[in-house]
């Protein structure tokens, strides 16, 4: 008899230790709280400056319940909004990869979207051309087109955005409801000029398309941390901004896709050294990776 109080004893004690897979990823991810950086002083333009935002804690954002991928809907879907070129393409291309190996999803494309299909009262016209209201994009036009297995649509708009007529622009806008989104490469440089254009465009495409797709999964922007999911005003504060997530929005990440932190910085270390070449971003991976290992 005291023999098996003692086993249920042990089994008891061994279970009330053993972390939970949650506490787990939080574990992991904390080890890359060495390379978070505080957040710093904002610019009098900047984006904190006009909005009051808090930081949301890891459990805040597990108890909203977030949007997750589940088994049916499982899959991130892009789309190409209005006329893009070869090297507009490329950066399609690129972003598709990119959002595969940030969030640990399957990544498809879906038939391009003429710009002439919106009516022309979410339409105005600015120096960039044709400009469009991302209202009806997010609240009409990227509902009504998500296939059955797309956990999140976001359209890669050639023209530039406005969410609102007392808005100049955008660079992009997510529903969280919905979860769709769109950003806009209209303002993110002239890639058409020289290799080092095309890569400066190109990083900006990035880190606005992870952004976004960040909001979609419930994450809010952090303010305590540099970080890809930072506020933006304008194109120089996003130039300041880290393509990387802090520690603690990617044990957001983690929780949510029930994934470890070390497939999503093995396939960002991956992606870099052989699609953007970027040093300061395979350096950050590099020593993201040092730190995940036993």
């Amino acid at each position: 008899m005291r023999y098996h109080l003692f086993i249920l004893l042990s089994f008891f004690l061994l279970s009330c230790t053993q972390p939970s897979a949650e506490e787990t990823l939080r574990g992991e991810c904390k080890k890359l709280s060495a390379l978070d950086e505080p957040k710093k002083n904002p610019l009098p333009e900047d984006w904190i400056t006009y909005h009051t935002e808090v930081q949301e804690p890891l459990n805040v954002y597990l108890k909203k319940n977030p949007p997750s991928p589940t088994a049916r809907q499982c899959s991130l879907y892009i789309v190409q909004l209005g006329t893009f070129d070869a090297q507009s393409r490329q950066l399609i291309a690129h972003t598709r990869t990119y959002l595969q190996a940030f969030f640990q999803l399957p990544v498809a494309e879906l038939p391009a979207i003429p710009v002439s299909s919106i009516p022309a009262e979410y339409t105005r016209k600015n120096s960039y051309g044709i400009q469009l209201k991302t209202t009806f994009l997010l609240d009409s036009l990227l509902p009504a087109l998500m296939p059955d297995s797309a956990f999140a649509l976001i359209a890669f708009s050639a023209n530039d955005l406005y969410p609102a007529d007392d808005w100049n622009f955008v660079f992009g806008q997510a529903g969280l409801q919905s979860r769709v989104g769109v950003w806009s490469i209209a303002r993110l440089g002239n890639y058409h000029q020289a290799k080092a254009a095309f890569a400066k465009t190109e990083r900006r495409v990035l880190q606005v398309a992870a952004h976004e797709t960040g909001h979609i999964f419930g994450i809010p922007h952090c303010v305590q941390y540099e970080c890809c999911m930072n506020g933006s005003n304008s194109l120089a504060e996003s130039d300041r901004q880290r393509l990387w997530l802090c520690s603690e929005c990617l044990a957001k990440i983690c929780s949510n896709r029930k994934i470890a932190p070390q497939y999503h910085v093995r396939s960002l270390l991956q992606f870099h050294q052989t699609v953007t070449h970027d040093r300061q971003l395979i350096n950050y991976y590099r020593k993201a990776w040092a730190l995940l290992q036993p």
